[in-house]
């Protein structure tokens, strides 16, 4: 009986994140997303490390984990930006950089 309790309490939470919209994770991308947009728009372009380096509002974000934002975090926060079609991408001579689209 108390694992049945367990898993409609489980249930119900999950049904309270759908009708919430977005999760904490979704934003927390946005937010990190708008930081680095806020950076590019000084910029021409920068890759990740470059964002990571130089961007102090990015350097000192702490996510919902407590602990900084990884390579891996900003790369696949940068990309939905280039999917949404916020960010641009360009590859040049295997190095990748990200700036704000101009379309």
């Amino acid at each position: 009986l108390e694992f049945i309790d367990h898993e409609l309490e489980l249930l119900n939470n999950k049904a309270i994140r759908k009708s919430s919209g977005e999760t904490p994770t979704a934003k927390e991308n946005a937010e990190i997303l708008r930081l680095a947009t806020e950076y590019l728009e000084g910029t021409e372009k920068a890759t990740i490390s470059e964002i990571l380096k130089n961007c102090e509002a990015i350097a000192n974000y702490i996510t919902i984990a407590g602990k900084n934002i990884s390579n891996q975090k900003l790369s696949a926060v940068l990309n939905k930006g280039v999917e949404d079609k916020k960010l641009c991408k360009v590859t040049e001579k295997k190095v990748t950089y990200f700036s704000i689209n101009q379309e």
